[in-house]
This record gives structure tokens, C-alpha cells and sequence, in this order.
């Protein structure tokens, strides 16, 4: 299967194709990084796509619902608080903090 970038959300939406890598990470980190350009906007939708309005998920859950890995989830989660997707609400349940929809 040839994974899809689906680039930005909505079209006017914020890019997540963008690469997480410093000038200073080693040349393996920086591979890595444009390779996770094939997938981690296919990620976001698919975190983005199980919240509902007022309900609070944690990394945790969202791994559970999404069947992506909670790393997979982590690195995803700051990409969408940046794009002003999902907040933290201020709680924590099981050791996870809890995010929520902003829309």
C-alpha cells in the first residue's frame, strides 16, 4: 500500500506535511522525518476524526480508537495544538492528559 499525503486539511487548513527535524539531528533523523511527510497528515484526520464536541480524549484513548500506537498519537497531538485543532482541557485521567476538540 502507497501512503497518501494528504497535506493540508480542508485545503485552507494547516500543513502537516511539515518535517520535525533540526539542522543539528543526525542525517538518520532527517530521513526519517521526510518519510513521516507520507503519513502524518493521514494521522491527523485520523485523530482529529474521533473527537466529538465537549468530550475529552487522552493519548491513550485516541490509540485505542485510531489504531495508531500512542507514540504515533504524541508526535500528532502538538501538530494539532499548534493549528488550533484540539486544546488541553486542564485534566488528566489514567496519567494522560486530556485534550479536546477546539471546534
Amino acid at each position: 500500500m502507497t501512503p497518501i499525503n494528504l497535506g493540508q486539511i480542508g485545503g485552507d487548513g494547516p500543513d502537516f506535511t511539515r518535517t520535525h527535524c533540526r539542522k543539528t539531528d543526525p542525517n538518520t533523523s532527517r530521513k526519517a522525518a521526510e518519510r513521516a511527510r507520507s503519513f502524518a497528515g493521514g494521522h491527523c484526520l485520523k485523530i482529529l476524526s474521533e473527537f466529538d464536541p465537549g468530550v475529552g480524549l487522552t493519548a491513550n484513548e485516541l490509540a485505542r480508537y485510531t489504531g495508531l500506537t500512542v507514540e504515533q498519537v504524541c508526535r500528532r497531538l502538538p501538530d494539532l495544538e499548534a493549528a488550533n485543532e484540539i486544546r488541553l482541557n486542564g485534566q488528566e485521567r489514567d496519567g494522560f492528559r486530556v485534550w479536546v476538540a477546539c471546534k
